[in-house]
């Protein structure tokens, strides 16, 4: 009894204190609950390359492994149908998303043109080989290049919200090309 009778003073203290109308105690309950149950934000690497348009060029469902944030305005996804993908164990796709945001930000490049040629020029002297234009691509302003490495494809992409910096492993060029017309068509 002696609890109860605490427990009740103390609340009545407590609640006597408590000056917020009820209404906004509903809207921050109900703040508080829609922040709960809303789905995170759509990572931008898997709106460019989505689900659907890697099983239609691929024929298989390959798996997102990851889905992270690098820095503001660059997202990584990495598609594989097995964890050892980059040891040979099946295809991998790895896809960085380079918002308009994140290149106007570069100290050293920061125009879309400028970082897609900072990015194209890397892989050709890393590959030892030249970039190939892929034709055909939907969007004004579009453009996209391959270019051939020992074991892996690079694609880069860029269009009007970004640029796609795209490591194929175990895929073809023809996959490659579906891709850049994928992600440039998005």
């Amino acid at each position: 009894m002696f609890f109860q009778s605490l427990r009740t003073q103390y609340s009545a203290g407590v609640f006597s204190r408590l000056r917020m109308p009820v209404g906004g105690v509903l809207v921050l309950l109900s703040l508080i609950s829609t922040a709960a149950w809303a789905e995170p934000a759509p990572v931008k690497c898997a709106q460019a390359l989505t689900a659907e348009q890697v099983r239609g060029t691929v024929g298989a469902t390959l798996k997102v492994l990851a889905l992270q944030t690098a820095e503001a305005g660059v997202t990584e996804c990495t598609w594989s149908r097995t964890v050892g993908a980059e040891s040979g164990g099946g295809p991998m796709i790895r896809v960085q998303f380079f918002e308009r945001v994140a290149i106007s930000a570069n100290p050293v490049v920061s125009s879309p043109d400028g970082y897609y040629e900072m990015i194209a020029s890397a892989a050709e002297e890393i590959a030892g080989r030249k970039r190939e234009a892929v034709t055909g691509l939907t969007g004004a302003g579009n453009r996209a290049a391959t270019v051939q490495g020992s074991v892996q494809i690079l694609l880069l992409v860029q269009r009007a919200d970004g640029i796609a910096r795209v490591v194929l492993s175990g895929l073809t060029k023809a996959q490659a090309t579906a891709f850049a017309r994928a992600i440039a068509g998005a």
